[in-house]
């Protein structure tokens, strides 16, 4: 077929049902055997038959530089005055030799009409095996960074009031250890380590328990 159009229904002998054509700098039509169509979701998968790591997908960008390459997630309403844009994403970025870098999770907060940006970093991951939060080079296994110094970890019940949070505070100086039900007002445990010199190592009353103290000899 040469400047010709398809209508209708169209029977191609010599391929294989549901696999995807394309054609070559010839203009020669072959097939896909990793790439076919899901006639009952009508959606195109990639597929293979194998037991070991195999790269379906490859997100490529051409840089000698610090590139990234990545994949955004658009999750759209269709309501009216809802921009449909990618919010979210995953990323790639060299930083070394031989196409080495670091990988990142993208999250973009503002309800503007953009996409992600590289400034909308929240995860990333060194070769090195180096995790951040909040912090794009990490300096240890897991480095968690944030603009209050305070990293919480939580559960929530049903009951909103028996929450309980455990916070490492490293801001203004001073490292704080802090065990709280919140909704209590006020700590279940606390532990505050000051520098040298300009204070002492406290510990508050435990609720239900007698309170301790322990201070510099």
């Amino acid at each position: 077929l040469s400047g010709g159009t398809l209508s209708g229904t169209t029977t191609l002998s010599g391929f294989t049902a549901a696999s995807v054509l394309f054609a070559g700098t010839s203009g020669v039509l072959s097939q896909s055997t990793g790439i076919t169509w899901d006639d009952t979701l009508k959606r195109l998968q990639l597929y293979i038959a194998s037991a070991s790591l195999e790269m379906l997908l490859q997100a490529r960008n051409d840089n000698a530089g610090s590139g990234i390459a990545a994949i955004g997630f658009n999750v759209a309403s269709g309501a009216a005055g809802d921009t449909s844009v990618a919010k979210g994403g995953i990323g790639f970025e060299r930083t070394g030799v031989q196409g080495t870098g670091r990988l990142a999770l993208y999250n973009r907060t503002s309800t503007d009409t953009s996409n992600f940006t590289a400034a909308d970093e929240k995860v990333s991951i060194l070769p090195s095996g180096n995790v951040g939060i909040g912090v794009t080079l990490p300096q240890a296994l897991l480095h968690v960074g944030s603009s209050s110094g305070k990293m919480v970890v939580g559960y929530l019940s049903t009951d909103a009031t028996n929450y309980q949070r455990a916070a490492i505070n490293t801001a203004a100086a001073s490292v704080e250890f802090a065990a709280e039900t919140l909704g209590t007002g006020a700590d279940n445990i606390n532990v505050l380590l000051t520098p040298a010199g300009t204070g002492i190592v406290t510990s508050a009353a435990m609720v239900k328990a007698p309170s301790y103290t322990v201070g510099t000899t």
